[in-house]
């Protein structure tokens, strides 16, 4: 039987998302959970494309990286690509993770490279005083180190 799990993803301007996964693995401070969403109409964001259907997301969170990983699939023709979020984890129980999004996102498709998500999002909240300069710097250390090593952190996601 699979176990509900939920994740709660709390934005810089004080709004949340809530989803209904399930559990797949808890070890320690590290988690791994699935979500599937149907998608009627394909989605873009800029260079973040989903196909209309049922997308599998594997999520993996550590509480002491600068970011998650969503490997993303399209349920009829496979792997589509990894999207990192970069944020900090404020907790995980038994039921719940609560992370914090720091709002610059980082996708890897299928075809290669990566690309940032949401820059201009990210500039406003930094010339709006949404993001502090300690914000920053934690950002852009978690941008440096994924541009430079997001190859080898999917080449080990996909192997689990």
């Amino acid at each position: 039987m699979t176990r509900i799990f939920i994740e709660r993803k709390r934005m810089r301007d004080g709004r949340e998302k809530v989803y209904e996964c399930s559990l797949i693995e808890k070890k320690g401070s590290e988690l791994k959970l699935e979500h599937v969403m149907s998608l009627n109409s394909p989605y873009q964001d800029g260079v973040f494309v989903l196909p209309a259907g049922e997308i599998l997301t594997r999520a993996f969170y550590w509480s002491d990286r600068r970011y998650l990983a969503y490997c993303l699939y399209d349920k009829s023709t496979g792997f589509l690509g990894t999207r990192f979020d970069i944020c900090t984890i404020s907790s995980i129980t038994d039921a719940e993770i609560i992370w914090d999004d720091y709002i610059l996102d980082l996708w890897a498709p299928i075809g290669g490279g990566i690309h940032l998500l949401d820059e201009d999002e990210y500039r406003a909240a930094l010339a709006s005083g949404m993001l502090t300069n300690s914000d920053e710097a934690w950002i852009e250390k978690a941008k440096d180190e994924l541009m430079l090593t997001y190859q080898s952190i999917i080449s080990s996601l996909m192997e689990e």
